[in-house]
């Protein structure tokens, strides 16, 4: 009887440590980014503000929507950082590399600026259906002339990429489709002056 009490206390014991493994992922923000040589705003600094959105969307899980449009955060995997975080750096870096602007600093600077670009995620999350599942990301920029305090031009970026599957790693190999196209698109509209 005491073999059989130190047993199940044993696999009690054993059971309550066993931690479930957690994979940590990024968006790559080591994209091909366009170099643009004679820009409108190549003599200008851009700062870059901290990224804006649900609170609930923003931190370091990973949301997926499935039937009946239910919420549900992945239990297997979570952001390297917040959403935040990432998008920040992310448009940091495409907008660095483009050479668009002079310089280009982030929001914690406290140099002045000739402009701001704010940023407002509504949606980030993995769309799971009975046929389907895509990567949604849907962004609106806001590029304000800090002289004069006024909107220059303001712009939503919508983007619904298919997974190659219909877990985890099929949707954050389409949402880093979803950053590329955002990438170029984003460098495209900014570089219209």
């Amino acid at each position: 009887m005491k073999f059989l009490l130190l047993s199940i206390l044993i696999v009690v014991v054993t059971s309550c440590t066993k931690q479930q493994i957690i994979t940590t992922y990024t968006i790559d923000t080591k994209t091909n980014t366009q170099k643009i040589k004679n820009s409108y705003y190549k003599y200008n600094t851009i700062k870059i503000a901290y990224p804006k959105g649900i609170n609930s969307m923003m931190g370091r899980n990973i949301l997926f929507n499935y039937q009946n449009n239910q919420d549900a955060i992945y239990q297997n995997g979570i952001w390297s950082n917040s959403i935040n975080r990432l998008i920040m750096s992310y448009i940091y870096h495409t907008i660095e590399s483009s050479k668009l602007f002079r310089n280009t600093i982030d929001y914690s600077s406290y140099v002045k600026s000739d402009y701001l670009l704010e940023s407002n995620v509504y949606k980030f999350y993995h769309k799971v259906r009975k046929d389907y599942s895509k990567a949604i990301l849907s962004i609106r920029f806001n590029l304000i002339d800090m002289r004069s305090q006024k909107i220059v031009k303001s712009k939503q970026f919508d983007y619904q990429i298919s997974t190659s599957s219909k877990d985890l790693t099929g949707y954050i190999e389409a949402t880093q489709k979803a950053f590329n196209l955002l990438n170029i698109d984003l460098i495209n509209w900014l570089k219209k002056s």
